[in-house]
């Protein structure tokens, strides 16, 4: 029958409904009784018909159900007037019809036992035996519907006013029971009979009527005197006898459903060897998976929700964890066996992994057995290792191993935890190794990366972050960014107390990084050469610790370490072997960084150059690494190609670090100033020029050097440089800045300087001021320079007042 059909008597039942209706109310309008229910019977008429499907049939039968409470209304009513509702529910008996003449007995026998006149069973068990007369499979499952849903508040259960010693809690049960039983019966038969695609037709229209039946098992649920003890004794093997009689696969599919998600968990888990002893007993059409997932999964919430300090619900869970594990074993190695779907099968598997965890006492053992059964699942074919899963499938499998990362398992436990990542997609992979980081950087995390094996199992977990693959997709810059720093998180979580395997752990960041390409060196290089020199730190602070006697510094982590490195490094050779190993991986890796990044790789050098500095014992024998540290760094601003300025503030960076460092013996030391000072006078702009000049004075003014014919001539080439860079006036502050450094130098008390060089740079100043007013049509940067000058004289005339050197009364303003 065609969709235009179907719309069309669909259409025409309900013009005659709602004409009905309206008669209906201008009836009871009225208060014409013997009328309204002639209308009413020739309304209900409607639900005779064989015309409609079941989903059209629902469509007015919802209709009819909205009209015939407002009939059940006038009924009280007219119980409230003084109408004996006896005879109201022998007249209606009267009708004709029998699909009208139920529909109307039910709807005043609803009001006959609100009236408590008679015991409400004496009324639904008449009711129940006179509606066993429509055997029509729709018509009669309607029937019995509507018939629940008018007693269903009206039912004898514990605490209700409707129960009494003829009227029990019993009594409703075997009502609700039997109600089910015929209800379950009338569904199957909607589909007897029929085969092919009338069979498929019939058997999706049953679908879309489950919910009727169901309605029997929401009813038990809510019943106030249900127990545990009832549950388990009488309504659950009663409902599974239903199910199992049926031998039709929708019925047991749904009715077991209808068990795991309407009944209260605690009641399913005192019962679980009946529920899974039933799932083997179903004819082979039902999926025992979805089953068993909605099980797990219910379960498994339960139980974390009920709080870890439930001792007998946790003992119970664990009771049925080897049940459910057994039959899931038999469903997985069944479907491999059969080729069954990959997917649900992995459903099953999420389920069990998340039921393991919150319920089994073995959890990593259980664990592992799950990863390995979908390893099995997934390269159940030779060639489906190289075949990519679909969308869903990779969902799966994430939150599959997604599952154990919040848990206080460890994946370093879990052997196959890579295998199955290789089934994703490189977006998939990405994202689970993300989680990985975030599961072991947490700061609640329980989970050490404190061995050389667990560094090599964590990379390889995290290969997607590290390298590319054949897959590897391009992610954007600030995903890129989060990614590489998150990466970056793991070198600072290593803890070892041998230093020679933190070395090696070290070693195998390093191995891995150098192989990511420009693009992940810039975020994850620099972060690894600063925990080598923390490293190099730490031995050498240890070991000095140890053998200068320093007080402990009370933190037993580093006390442990300091013992360690004193164990490890029996001879002075050994612990300079050590850091050597050490400053090599360093020079290594800066290398890297350096050919890409060459600010960032000057910046690490000085930062090793700097901790060599700290060394106290052994110090010697680091100074040749230490002066070639200080020597690629200046190789760096001699080479790089940058802009002048960024040039400048490289030079300037070395020298505040130099003049700090005192492990270089004299020769070295004048080499590095030599060719520093060299490269501060091949910057491309004469201001920059003049500003290295300035700053390479300190160069000769420090605890091995002080030379004051060299800073004299330093600030002489800055004076010349300065003198140059006057094409461009707003150049005139850098003879204040060398004005300035020649009082920093008479207040430290050299000798070189003179008041006549002080008297012409400050001459120099006021004639370049004067010609820039004079000269220039726009001097807006001109205020700012008179500021630092004036600044810079009133120093001069505080000093002066103060005494401090007699060179500053002869300096004139």
């Amino acid at each position: 029958m065609s969709e235009e059909d179907q719309e069309k008597f669909l259409d025409d039942a309900l013009k005659i409904v709602k004409s009905q209706a309206f008669h209906m109310g201008k009836t009871i309008e009225n208060n014409q009784l013997r009328q309204c229910l002639k209308e009413c019977s020739i309304m209900l008429s409607e639900l005779k018909t064989g015309l409609l499907t079941p989903k059209n049939y629902y469509t007015l039968y919802t209709i009819i159900f909205h009209d015939m409470q407002y009939l059940e209304q006038y009924f009280k009513e007219e119980y409230r007037r003084g109408r004996r509702i006896k005879d109201l529910y022998d007249a209606v008996q009267q009708a004709s019809s029998i699909i009208p003449r139920l529909y109307l007995l039910i709807t005043v026998g609803s009001v006959y036992i609100e009236s408590q006149q008679v015991p409400a069973m004496e009324i639904i068990f008449d009711l129940l035996q006179m509606v066993k007369g429509v055997q029509n499979p729709l018509r009669g499952l309607f029937l019995r519907y509507y018939f629940l849903k008018m007693v269903k508040d009206k039912l004898p259960d514990k605490c209700s006013e409707y129960e009494q010693e003829n009227s029990t809690f019993q009594d409703t049960l075997k009502f609700i029971l039997q109600n089910l039983e015929e209800m379950n019966r009338l569904w199957i038969r909607l589909s007897t009979g029929c085969s092919g695609n009338e069979k498929v037709l019939r058997e999706r229209e049953r679908n879309e009527l489950k919910v009727l039946v169901g309605e029997n098992i929401t009813r038990l649920s809510s019943l106030n005197g249900l127990t545990i003890e009832i549950y388990k004794e009488e309504v659950l093997p009663r409902i599974i006898s239903i199910l199992l009689d049926s031998k039709d696969h929708m019925s047991q599919q749904y009715l077991m459903e209808c068990i795991i998600h309407a009944f209260p968990d605690d009641y399913n888990i005192h019962c679980m060897s009946s529920i899974l002893d039933t799932c083997t007993k179903l004819v082979s059409a039902v999926d025992i998976k979805s089953l068993f997932i909605s099980l797990m999964e219910k379960l498994a919430k339960f139980v974390g929700g009920s709080g870890s300090n439930d001792e007998e619900i946790l003992a119970s869970a664990e009771k049925i964890f080897d049940l459910l594990k057994l039959n899931i074993d038999k469903i997985i190695e069944e479907g491999t066996q059969n080729s069954m779907d990959s997917l649900k099968l992995i459903e099953l598997q999420v389920a069990f992994i998340k039921f393991t965890l919150k319920c089994c006492p073995n959890k990593l053992e259980t664990v592992n057995h799950i990863l390995n059964a979908s390893v099995n699942i997934l390269s159940k074919n030779k060639n489906e290792m190289t075949t990519k899963l679909s969308q869903d499938g990779i969902k799966l499998l994430v939150k599959l191993l997604s599952a154990p990362l919040e848990s206080t398992l460890s994946i370093f436990d879990m052997p196959q935890f890579p295998n199955l990542m290789a089934y994703l997609d490189f977006s998939s992979r990405t994202t689970l190794s993300l989680r990985i980081i975030e599961s072991l950087v947490n700061e609640n995390s329980i989970e050490k990366l404190d061995s050389v094996e667990k560094v090599s199992i964590l990379l390889d977990f995290i290969k997607p972050l590290l390298i590319d693959s054949s897959d590897s997709v391009e992610s954007d810059v600030y995903q890129f960014e989060y990614e590489q720093h998150s990466v970056t998180k793991l070198i600072f979580i290593i803890h070892n107390s041998d230093p020679y395997k933190k070395l090696e752990m070290l070693s195998i960041l390093k191995n891995i990084f150098v192989k990511g390409g420009v693009r992940r060196q810039k975020f994850t290089l620099p972060p690894l050469v600063n925990a080598y020199l923390i490293l190099a730190s730490s031995v050498s602070y240890s070991y000095e610790a140890i053998l200068l006697n320093v007080a402990s510094s009370g933190r037993p982590v580093h006390d442990e370490f300091a013992q360690r490195v004193h164990a490890a490094f029996e001879t002075p050779n050994e612990y300079i072997k050590y850091l050597q190993k050490v400053y090599l991986s360093i020079n290594d890796v800066i290398g890297y960084i350096s050919a890409e990044y060459p600010e960032t790789g000057f910046k690490l050098f000085l930062n090793a150059v700097s901790q060599i500095n700290d060394i106290k014992i052994e110090r010697g024998s680091f100074e040749e690494v230490g002066y070639n540290f200080a020597s690629n760094a200046i190789q760096l601003i001699q080479e790089g190609k940058m802009e002048s300025d960024k040039k400048l503030s490289m030079i300037v960076l070395f020298v505040g670090t130099l003049t700090a460092v005192n492990f270089l013996s004299i020769d070295n030391l004048n080499t590095i100033i030599a060719n520093i000072v060299q490269a501060s006078q091949t910057l491309v702009k004469r201001n920059d020029q003049c500003v290295a000049m300035i700053n390479c004075s300190h160069l000769y003014y420090n605890d091995i050097i002080k030379d004051q014919n060299k800073i004299q001539e330093c600030l002489t080439k800055a004076k010349r440089f300065a003198d140059f860079a006057m094409t461009n006036g707003q150049n005139l502050n850098l003879f204040i800045l060398i004005l300035n450094k020649y009082l920093y130098y008479i207040e430290k008390g050299l000798g070189f300087v003179k008041v006549d060089t002080i008297n012409d740079l400050i001459e120099v100043i006021k004639n370049h001021i004067i010609t820039i007013k004079t000269e220039n049509t726009n001097a807006s940067f001109l205020p700012d320079i008179e500021k630092y000058y004036e600044v810079t004289a009133d120093l001069i005339a505080t000093r002066r007042k103060a005494g401090n050197s007699k060179i500053f009364e002869e300096i004139i303003l």
